[in-house]
């Protein structure tokens, strides 16, 4: 998040935390749910980030229904890789440039706003791993026959093939632009 990390920012980053984990709970079980079988490890590192105000603020997660965390500095939780069951984390940052460290070729998509950002970034973050960037809040409007994880789904389930008709009269045949 382009909060920065002053105390300005950090409020920011905080009320964003809270925000999203409201409208996180609040969505109907036909989008999303409480994970059934949460992970106990991930459970864990959230209680123990749950004790270190200073360095990260966690909201929710109580009855595992799902958790943002928040960093009081410039840098992912170290169990980062382990988010999973809605569990989030928000990284407040001073300049855009540092938001390419977190991404991967594990990055599938990434929700930006505002628009004008996304159109800034979407030359770079695919150079990082990036996959799909949306605007933010729509990850789950995916159309059919995009691709999905780097590849082409739908395509690959086809048997592709192209059937050209070329008139004389309008398409220049190679072998006669190469008459004298």
């Amino acid at each position: 998040m382009l909060s920065g990390t002053d105390a300005a920012g950090l409020a920011d980053a905080n009320r964003l935390g809270e925000l999203i984990y409201h409208e996180l709970i609040s969505l109907p079980e036909i989008v999303s749910t409480a994970p059934r079988y949460p992970n106990r490890e991930l459970l864990d590192h959230l209680e123990a980030s749950r004790m270190t105000d200073d360095f990260y603020r966690v909201i929710g997660g109580e009855r595992h229904e799902g958790a943002i965390v928040v960093s009081q500095f410039d840098e992912p939780v170290d169990y980062s890789p382990m988010l999973s069951g809605r569990v989030a984390n928000i990284v407040p940052v001073d300049s855009i440039d540092r938001v390419t460290a977190a991404v991967n070729a594990y990055t599938q998509t990434i929700g930006i706003y505002p628009e004008s950002l996304k159109r800034q970034l979407r030359n770079t973050l695919p150079l990082f791993g990036a996959q799909r960037l949306t605007s933010l809040g729509y990850a789950c409007s995916v159309a059919v026959a995009m691709p999905q994880d780097a590849i082409e789904p739908i395509r690959r389930m086809c048997k592709w093939i192209v059937d050209e008709e070329c008139d004389p009269a309008t398409v220049v045949p190679l072998w006669e632009l190469a008459r004298p």
